[in-house]
């Protein structure tokens, strides 16, 4: 019985290193062209290649500098909240050269479907609209102007977070890498 379940054992674990070592790199490839989509998105236009040249940001951010003709057109911040609801979420936002967040993508949530999974979309509604400021942002329950998704404050507060995180990363890098 122990050798029967030892080979059995031995022959799966080989089976899922084979499978893993097969998948690997196309998942790294989906990985790294999903990366180039979300910053195209949510950048001005640019030349360079952003998703290369890595600089790590304040707080555990990773920043994308862009540039066109050789100036910088726009940063993109990989952020995160370790305050939501179930957990981490993960944003990636656009600066342009001035500090306007240009646009963002969340990349990650483990969020409610229907509640705090919203956030991808809620934050470009009216009285929820972040794109186009210039300022760290709080939703209307701590004192700020952002609306929050309706039942998911925390969520809301979150994903706000993550977007403040994203703005420090950005004045970091305007002040100290560029």
């Amino acid at each position: 019985m122990l050798i029967s379940l030892g080979v059995l054992t031995l022959g799966a674990g080989a089976i899922l290193g084979t499978v893993n070592l097969i998948t690997e790199e196309p998942i790294a490839d989906a990985r790294r062209q999903a990366l180039a989509t979300a910053i195209n998105d949510v950048l001005p236009p640019f030349d360079s290649d952003p998703a290369t040249d890595v600089v790590p940001g304040a707080d555990g951010t990773t920043v994308y500098p862009a540039y066109r003709d050789g100036a910088l057109v726009g940063v993109a911040v990989a952020s995160y909240s370790d305050a939501a609801f179930s957990g981490r979420i993960e944003v990636l936002c656009g600066f342009d050269a001035d500090g306007t967040l240009v646009d963002y993508r969340v990349t990650q949530t483990n969020e409610t479907p229907g509640l705090g999974a919203k956030a991808d979309g809620w934050f470009r509604t009216d009285g929820a609209d972040v794109r186009g400021s210039r300022a760290n942002l709080a939703v209307k329950a701590d004192g700020g102007d952002i609306d929050a998704i309706t039942g998911a404050t925390i969520t809301s507060r979150a994903f706000v977070d993550a977007l403040n995180r994203a703005r420090n990363s950005y004045n970091f890098f305007m002040t100290t890498a560029r």
